[in-house]
């Protein structure tokens, strides 16, 4: 089963935006992208959100592992310590904050136009169209 690191950044500084995005995607995402064992690297910036709910973080980085064991293994390379310490930076530099969780991907099946299962709260909520 598919093991995935999520890492959240908050916002930098609006002045210094620009040159974030540049180092972020140019250096930093280089690093990440070096990682042994690394499956999947996929780098979000939520730039767009709901109108009632902005958004609680500004980038979303997800790395993917075939296993914990394999991620695990992945942390202990020279590249994984490189790639923290630049995290580092991007942190004193920019003021972002980081925020990770790990665990296993569960594929779960789509069903568009599905019925909703007996005693859900949003069958009770849903407004009519």
């Amino acid at each position: 089963m598919v093991y995935k690191v999520v890492s959240f950044w908050s916002a930098p500084k609006p002045e210094d935006e620009e040159e974030f995005e540049t180092y972020y995607t140019e250096i930093h995402a280089r690093f990440a992208a070096r990682v042994p064992g690394t499956l999947n690297l996929i780098l979000t910036r939520t730039s767009d959100f709901f109108e009632i709910t902005p958004s609680a973080f500004y980038r979303v980085a997800e790395m993917w592992y075939e296993s914990k064991e394999a991620y695990d293994a992945a942390t202990q390379t020279r590249e994984w310590a490189e790639m923290r310490v630049d995290g580092g930076y991007v942190h004193d530099r920019f003021g972002c904050t980081l925020t990770s969780g790990l665990g296993e991907m569960v594929d779960v099946p789509l069903d568009p136009g599905g019925s909703i299962p007996a005693g859900a709260a949003a069958k009770k909520k849903t407004p009519a169209p």
